[in-house]
C-alpha cells in the first residue's frame, strides 16, 4: 500500500508573550508526506516514510508577518520500520 498526503497548516498563535511581549505566530506552509507499507507474509509486515516530503520550513513572525524571528528547518524525517502480528 502507498500513501501520498498533503498537510496544510494554518496561520496559528504560537505564544501570547514572547519576546518584548509580543505575540509568536507561526505562518501558513504545507507539506507533502510518503508511506508505504508491504505484507511479506500474513504475519511481517514491511513498513517505511518520508515526512515532510518537499523538505519545507516554517517562519514564525512578531505580530506582523513583516516582523519574521525565526525560520524554522526540521528537514526531511525518514522511517522504516517492521511490524509483527502474533
Amino acid at each position: 500500500m502507498v500513501n501520498i498526503a498533503y498537510n496544510w497548516h494554518g496561520d496559528y498563535l504560537r505564544q501570547r508573550f514572547a519576546e518584548e511581549e509580543l505575540p509568536d505566530h507561526v505562518a501558513a506552509y504545507g507539506q507533502y508526506d510518503f508511506s508505504a507499507s508491504y505484507a511479506v507474509n500474513d504475519m511481517w509486515t514491511l513498513t517505511s516514510s518520508v515526512i515532510n516530503l518537499t523538505d519545507e520550513h516554517d517562519y514564525h513572525y512578531a505580530d506582523v508577518k513583516e516582523r519574521m524571528n525565526l525560520v524554522s528547518y526540521s528537514g526531511r524525517r525518514f522511517n522504516v520500520g517492521v511490524r509483527a502480528k502474533f
